[in-house]
């Protein structure tokens, strides 16, 4: 949520570089936290904590890569979870760990500028990830009431979020 809140702020303030890094950021936190809640099983959940509490100094790191996790969930978390993060992770991943590795994006955009569209893309899509974030807080909870509550505010700012398209159509092969 902290991620969110702060890509806000430091769009707000032009600073697309940094908003973008953490963009990326708040997607791999989420992308863990719902494979921690989906689809971890618990041998690996009590392996790791062992190993953090073993060495606390030490992260005892995440072998499983993004790419696996959101298999993992594809195959596992409710329907639709996914195929909401997968989009964003195909079309942004590359530029945005460009931001993150100071690669050739952030060298470009402190030249050309950036355009309006980027930064409502990326408060689009950091609003989209908080609101996913929200949701599996409120899920968490196992109160309904909570999870109805997030949706009705996803609901009544749709034009704050990333565009849905719930029937997404396989690219084209070919002519």
């Amino acid at each position: 949520m902290e991620h969110g809140i702060s890509i806000v702020l430091l769009v707000e303030a032009n600073q697309l570089a940094s908003a973008s890094v953490l963009l990326r950021a708040q997607f791999e936190a989420l992308v863990r936290a719902l494979w921690l809640q989906f689809a971890a099983d618990d041998a690996w959940i009590e392996k790791y904590f062992a190993a953090l509490q073993a060495d606390p100094s030490k992260d005892p790191g995440n072998p499983i890569s993004v790419d696996k996790m959101l298999q993992h969930l594809d195959a596992k978390a409710p329907r639709g979870i996914a195929s909401k993060l997968q989009p964003l992770k195909d079309a942004a991943w590359g530029p945005l760990n460009s931001y993150v590795h100071s690669g050739i994006h952030p060298i470009v955009h402190q030249h050309t500028g950036v355009s309006i569209e980027f930064a409502l893309a990326t408060l689009r899509n950091a609003n989209g990830l908080t609101g996913m974030t929200a949701m599996l807080a409120a899920d968490a909870f196992g109160d309904q009431q909570k999870v109805l509550s997030v949706l009705d505010a996803q609901y009544a700012h749709l034009d704050c979020l990333p565009r849905l398209n719930p029937n997404p159509q396989p690219p084209s092969t070919g002519p």
